[in-house]
């Protein structure tokens, strides 16, 4: 397993992202964090993946039917 590669840069540490191969600083503006320590995809990058806009859709439609629901119970 190999380190993810870092610079140092007049702004501070900037970390490659796994994903678009890009660096980025290592701050919450552009990677979300678990634990302390940052994802290793950028923010970008994990929203933009095929698999994230699906499941992303799915919560979104869960949470429609869901509040649908609860209106025709309310009418009822």
């Amino acid at each position: 397993m190999s380190k993810r590669q870092r610079i140092e840069t007049d702004a501070g540490t900037e970390v490659q992202c796994a994903k678009c191969l890009e660096f980025w600083p290592e701050d919450p503006e552009f990677y979300f964090f678990s634990k302390g320590k940052a994802h290793s995809w950028c923010k970008d990058g994990y929203r933009n993946d095929p698999k994230q806009i699906a499941k992303a859709a799915r919560q979104r439609a869960e949470l429609n039917a869901r509040r649908a629901a609860r209106r025709k119970e309310q009418r009822a």
